[in-house]
């Protein structure tokens, strides 16, 4: 014979090859299922059976109801070992009984349950009956755990509701009562615990289903719910009713704030003929209201119609004017066309005649143009003798994330920033061409310079170095010549730019370029001191602390470039923002003042770069230092290039920041000395990522600038 057993959860086990939870068994079911008793047999050799695997409930519940059998390892000298284990698949959560006192019937045990909750350790079963003061038991319900408490789950399905047969049969644990497993509960009816659109569907179905005489003139809500629960009151109420009635009496109570109704209960609730005869009164007022409304927008629109009728006319008299207005004035310009025409002729025969006049005219023109400024007197304000108000001092540890910000601020993207900062930083001059180029120094000044950016623009005229000297600049702030802004920066501390522009105008191997090779040769070298100094250059002493930079042009007057410029400069794309290495884009930001740097925490920065390493910029710069035909100077440069990239970019990949490299040096190099580029990038030990077309752009550019490019 099978025997049943009511036990209590020991003790979970630890080991992995152990029975999972000990069960220890407190009652036993008598054969016919009515009723507990202590168990017959001992349960050697700890007085509990083996559980080998527990359900996951076993942690939240600790009585079960299990068979058992003998086990066939069974050692009766090993303490740990049991006689007995739980049938495989057997152990089932017993009944339990609560007592709810504080509930009259099964609707405020439903309240209660949904509400209120009961605590998890007054329940040792999941399977749980509830029993009200009016003696009703409801269930079986299964609740659940929510925030260490467990709940009600409405359901559509209808709960049983039973009496009890007889007290003294329930089994009694440590407060906790179990029904026996057969014949305790004997069924009085049904209750409703389902949620409340589903509840007043059904309630609704019942009305629809009554007698016209029940509900003769109910109206919506209160009225409709009143009228039901009268009349269910004047009859015999089953168990269910009862419950349903005292369940509308709340939603009664409830009713001005309204009820929620279910998509199906709506479709009932509109079958009921006070429903359907207050939707057809609704119907007939919207009716008439629409057209009223509809019979004052169409007069509305009438008067729309006359004023608009109005303003067209007199919008058409003032085009006739206009027009009469247009006819004058283009007889006007036929007459001034014609006399502009006639001078010309004129003036063209008077040339014919004396063109030594002309020529005295063409060069007073070019000398008023080309006359330098007069030098500033001693003490008063010139080139960068007045520092911004708003300028702030900027350490060495500022420097990158600050040049960052800046063209942050100014939507430049994250290229430009990271190509300026290495090209001074190794000792090239930067030359920039597109439509960002001068946008760009300008951010460079605002993060570096503190806004001491001069910009100088060149012309065909000049011959010499020393012409430059005389050359007007312009700032943010001031207006000055060359000359004074070099005197200037050498009584200074601060880091001060010169940028000169349209630089292929001028001619470059003669004027230019031989004082970017006396810069490159002095900024090329590793800093030595942290105050400003001075060195020679064709145009005299030239203070270290004075950067340059240049801005090509894309004009048809441009003449030849220089094939010795790529030898000390390198070559910018600033056409347009390019995306950062992580896919950042530029956000607004609030401007911090405009910094500046001191030329000793400009060489302190420089410090920090690491001169050596082994990525594929250092690998590409190491490359073309043995495969170009080149000075010792550029190469030393290209490899300070490299690691300064690397310095500035550290987010970007390897190949993005060797193809940097490439791009700003060894093309415009290889391409100005009539070099075959594939051979080179064949070759090149690193991988080496180019922008999209960058080779046929900057080929395309060199030729209409007058180089040979194969």
């Amino acid at each position: 014979m099978i025997r049943t057993l009511l036990g209590i959860v020991e003790r979970f086990g630890l080991a992995k090859s152990g029975p999972g939870a000990r069960l220890r068994p407190i009652l036993e079911a008598s054969p016919d299922k009515l009723r507990w008793a202590p168990p017959e047999d001992e349960f050697p050799n700890s007085d509990v059976v083996s559980w080998w695997q527990p359900s996951p409930d076993a942690e939240l519940y600790k009585a079960w109801t299990f068979q058992v059998e003998r086990s066939w390892t069974y050692d009766p000298d090993i303490e740990d070992h049991d006689l007995y284990g739980v049938v495989k698949s057997s152990p089932s959560p017993p009944v339990e009984l609560i007592d709810l006192p504080m509930a009259a019937d099964p609707e405020d045990v439903r309240a209660l349950l949904l509400e209120q909750g009961l605590p998890l350790d007054r329940c040792a079963s999941k399977r749980l009956v509830f029993r009200d003061r009016s003696g009703y038991v409801v269930g079986p319900l299964e609740l659940s755990l929510r925030e260490g408490r467990l709940f009600l789950d409405e359901r559509e399905a209808l709960t049983p509701l039973s009496r009890a047969n007889c007290e003294a049969v329930l089994a009694v644990w440590a407060g906790h009562q179990f029904l026996p497993l057969e014949h305790w509960l004997s069924k009085a009816g049904e209750v409703d615990f389902s949620p409340t659109t589903v509840f007043l569907k059904r309630v609704l179905r019942e009305i629809r289903d009554m007698p016209p005489t029940v509900i003769d003139n109910a109206k919506l809500t209160e009225r409709i719910i009143g009228s039901y629960t009268i009349a269910l009151e004047k009859v015999s109420l089953t168990p269910l009713q009862t419950q349903r009635l005292k369940r509308l009496h709340k939603l009664s109570e409830q009713a001005e704030v309204g009820i929620t109704l279910g998509e199906e209960a709506v479709f009932d609730l509109l079958k009921l003929p006070t429903v359907s005869d207050a939707i057809s009164t609704a119907k007939e007022e919207a009716v008439r209201s629409a057209l009223e409304e509809r019979r004052a927008t169409l007069t509305e629109l009438d008067q729309q119609r006359t004023t608009l009728e109005d303003e067209i006319q007199t919008l058409r008299t003032e085009a006739a004017r206009l027009r009469d207005g247009i006819v004058s004035s283009r007889e006007e310009q036929s007459a001034v066309l014609a006399s502009f025409d006639s001078r010309v002729q004129e003036k063209f025969a008077q040339i014919g005649k004396d063109a030594s006049s002309f020529l005295a005219d063409v060069a007073l023109i070019r000398a008023a143009f080309t006359t330098a400024l007069p030098p500033t007197a001693p003490g008063s304000s010139s080139g960068i003798s007045g520092i911004p108000p708003q300028s702030v001092p900027l350490e060495a540890a500022r420097i990158m994330s600050a040049f960052r910000e800046a063209f942050d601020t100014a939507g430049l993207g994250c290229v430009l920033p990271t190509t300026l900062l290495s090209s001074w930083a190794s000792g090239f001059v930067p030359v920039l061409f597109g439509a960002m180029a001068r946008e760009a120094l300008t951010a460079a000044g605002d993060a570096l310079f503190g806004k001491n950016v001069h910009f100088s623009a060149l012309g065909p005229t000049l011959s010499s170095p020393t012409d430059l000297i005389r050359m007007p600049t312009t700032s943010a702030f001031t207006v000055s010549t060359i000359g004074d802004l070099v005197r200037e920066s050498s009584q200074s501390g601060d880091l001060v730019l010169l940028v000169f522009e349209n630089i292929n105008l001028s001619q470059l191997d003669s004027t230019l370029v031989p004082l970017l090779r006396s810069y490159s040769a002095f900024h090329g070298e590793l800093p030595t001191s942290h105050s400003p100094s001075t060195y020679p250059m064709p145009v005299g002493m030239w203070p270290s602390n004075l950067l340059v930079g240049g801005i090509l042009t894309d004009s048809p007057l441009s003449l030849p470039i220089s094939r010795e410029l790529w030898t000390c400069s390198t070559f910018i794309d600033a056409r347009g923002k390019r995306t950062c290495s992580k896919g950042r884009s530029a956000e607004a930001r609030t401007p911090k003042g405009h910094l500046r740097a001191s030329f000793e925490q400009w060489i302190e920065w420089l410090e920090t770069i690491e001169q050596t390493g082994t990525s594929d910029t250092h690998v590409t710069a190491a490359h073309a230092a043995r495969e170009l035909d080149s000075s010792s100077l550029f190469k030393r440069m290209l490899r300070r290039l490299a690691a300064a990239i690397d310095h500035t970019s550290p987010a970007a990949s390897e190949a993005t920041r060797a193809g940097l490299l490439t791009e700003m040096t060894i093309v415009p190099y290889l391409l100005s000395q009539g070099v075959q580029l594939d051979t080179f990038l064949e070759l090149a030990p690193g991988d080496i990522s180019l922008e999209d077309g960058f080779i046929e752009m900057l080929t395309g550019l060199f030729q209409k600038w007058g180089l040979d490019v194969r």
